[in-house]
Formats: C-alpha cells, structure tokens, sequence
C-alpha cells in the first residue's frame, strides 16, 4: 500500500479537508476562468490601461484608435467604450467643422462611460437638437478643473467650438488642489490672471504593477461575489474618511477654514480664466454644476449626518457657482438645484451604486436642460447664423 494510502487511513480527517479543499480551489478556478474569459465578467475599471496613456502635457490622455469595454459596476454592468483618433472619448470627428459646433469639457461626468455608447450625453444631445449643431466629447476622467482648462486652451480651440459646456463635478476642487503627476495651478495676486501654472511638463512616473497573487485575488469573480453577499451591493459613498481628505464632501462644509477658501478661489479663478478663453475663440460658454446624490438623496444624506454630524450646507456649492458665473457674465445651469425645484427622485437618474454619473434616465435629463436653457438664451439661432463665416 502507497504512503499515500497509509496516510489517509492513519489521518482521515486531514485527508478528507485537504480532498474538499483541492475540490474548491479547482471549482473556484473553473468558475473564474469561465467569468473572466468566457463571459467577459471583471472587475470594475478592468483594465484602465487599455484607454488611458502618459502626457507631458496633461499627466494624462486617452489613447488613440483604442476601443473596449468599461467595466463600470460591481453588479457587473459594463459598456462599450471607443477613443477616437484625436484621443478624446467620441465617434469619429473632422477637425474642420460643417456645421455650428458643441464643445463638452469636463471630467468622467462628461465621457458618460457609465450608461450604452450610443446614449452618450453628446449624442442625446445632438438629437434634442435636431442635428443642427454637432456635439464633440472632451471629457477626461479624472481631471481637475485645472487640467479641464489646459485641454480648452491648447487642444479644444483648434476645434472651433460655437459653445463651450463646461459640466463642473465636485471633486474637481480637490483635484485641483492635487500636484502628484499632473500641471496645477496656484494663486499668485501679482499674476495677470490670479493664478501661475506649475509642475509642468510631467515626469513620467513608474508604474507599479502588483504582485501576481494579488492581481488574481482582485481579478475572481467567485471572491467578488462572496463579499457582495456579505456586505451587500452600495451606493460608492465614503463616510469612513476624515472629511478634510473627503473631495465630495468637503465642499459642502457649512463653515470654510483658510484652506477650503483658497480652494474655492483657485476654482473662482479657473472659472474666469475659461470663460475668458471662450470668449477670446468667439464661443459662448455654459457652466453646468452636475448632480451630487447625497445632496440630494435623503437616505444618504442622513448616512453623511450621522458620520460626520450637521456640518454642511448642501447648497453652498450651487451658490459659489453662481456667484462666480455672475462675476464673470458666464450663463449658469445648475442641475443639482433643477432636480431639487422638480421634486424628482435622484435614484432614478443614476446607477444604484453611483453618486455622481448618470444613468440613461439622467443623460437624457441632462440633455434636456441644455438643450433648453441654450435655447432660452436665443445660442442655437445666433450660432447659426455666424459659426461659419468670420469670427471675431
């Protein structure tokens, strides 16, 4: 008889673990790989790689030509996701245009990733317009207003917009206020503008790539799956932070400290410093403050309540925003105050775990109060009749 055999019979308890054992490593294995090759089941931001290069310029870019899928939701939705050769997150375009032209600048709120490619925001909102005006894509995810301004000034102008949307995300305060691998701005009173460009042009900086075991374990859907059953499916809020480290959240402090004024001044500046490059390229510029939940969804605003105590004014950032396109004669929309005089249901206009991408529901929303607020302001006609002759 094998020492195999002698063993289990001398120990057959630890025979019979180390079989069950062997038996769920082996199914675990089989489920992720079936997951993960056959049906295309990964983890969210799979593969961010695929559409993301170094920029000297930005800190970084879309990558050209490059096409796949967006892994947005650990429910496992996932979109089709397509850069075009200029590099921005759009269909095909001609740099020399045909007919009046939309320019959407912003962040990850502007690429739309998170609903079907052919119900993008520029798209619904090329229809809402009958055609008449063409709606090019600028988003880049994770940019801060700082980066937002750059690619208006070096890279959107060349397109020749008529209209420059500018969809304003919270977060890009304290992206602002990031200096690792990215240009920044800093407030400087003997500037021309009130602010100085720094940290440019970017060093490259060496990815790190993480251990193997660890990639796997990221990577199995059977491993997702068991702590979704444990912790549940969430909406993407973080309450466990300090709320000086919290990007969303900190605006919305009732009472500013000297840093958080600062910051609101840097946006004011960036702000005034876009609109004055709209206006010196001849288009007409439209900032839109974009949906927060918390602020809006009573569930989570008491989640925010009890985690960091009554602290906030979930108005303030509205109110800065309006304050600053007044200072500067800049057209302001804010959908976060739009959803709030229509009574509607902020859980209806994004995913369930989402606190500021829209779903379908809100992209149409979303196209819908641009489409008629330009049109209030009399844009569509007024571009109509001069974005293809001589601009100022």
């Amino acid at each position: 008889m094998s020492s195999r055999w002698q063993f289990a019979e001398k120990h057959p308890l630890i025979s019979n673990l180390m079989v069950i054992a062997v038996a769920v490593i082996t199914t675990v294995l089989a489920v992720d790989l079936t997951a993960f090759y056959l049906l295309g089941m990964r983890r969210v931001g799979h593969g961010p790689e695929r559409f993301f290069q170094y920029s000297s310029f930005l800190g970084w870019e879309h990558q050209p030509n490059t096409e796949g899928i967006w892994y947005a939701y650990k429910d496992g939705t996932k979109n089709f996701v397509r850069i075009n050769a200029f590099g921005y997150p759009d269909s095909e375009r001609k740099a020399q245009k045909e007919r009046p032209r939309i320019a959407l600048i912003g962040d990850s709120t502007t690429e739309f990733w998170e609903v079907e490619e052919e119900r993008r925001g520029q798209y619904v909102l090329e229809d809402r317009l009958n055609g008449e005006l063409e709606v090019l894509n600028f988003g880049l995810r994770g940019a801060g207003t700082d980066q937002i301004y750059l690619r208006l000034r070096q890279q959107v102008r060349y397109f020749s917009p008529d209209i420059v949307i500018y969809t304003f995300c919270v977060n890009d305060i304290g992206n602002n206020d990031t200096e690792e691998g990215k240009p920044y701005f800093v407030l400087d009173r003997q500037a021309p503008e009130g602010i100085v460009l720094r940290g440019y042009p970017i060093r490259k900086q060496k990815v790190l790539h993480a251990a193997w075991p660890r990639s796997m374990l990221e990577q199995s859907f059977t491993l997702r799956k068991l702590k979704h059953f444990v912790v549940g499916i969430t909406p993407h809020l973080r309450s466990d932070q300090p709320l000086e480290e919290h990007y969303e959240l900190r605006p919305f402090k009732r009472t500013y400290n000297s840093e958080d004024e600062d910051r609101m001044e840097l946006l004011r500046q960036l702000i005034g410093a876009m609109s004055r490059e709209a206006h010196a390229m001849g288009a007409r510029f439209l900032l839109v403050e974009g949906i927060y939940r918390p602020a809006l969804d009573g569930d989570m605003r008491r989640q925010v309540l009890d985690a960091y105590g009554d602290q906030f004014d979930f108005d303030k950032v509205s109110s800065s925003l309006e304050e600053f396109a007044s200072e500067f004669g800049v057209e302001f929309l804010s959908l976060q105050r739009l959803v709030r005089e229509r009574s509607l249901d902020a859980t209806t206009l994004m995913h369930r775990e989402d606190t500021m991408h829209l779903n379908r529901n809100g992209v149409e929303f979303y196209a819908d109060a641009v489409a008629d607020r330009i049109s209030q302001l009399g844009w569509i006609d007024d571009v109509r009749e001069t974005s293809l002759g001589e601009k100022p």
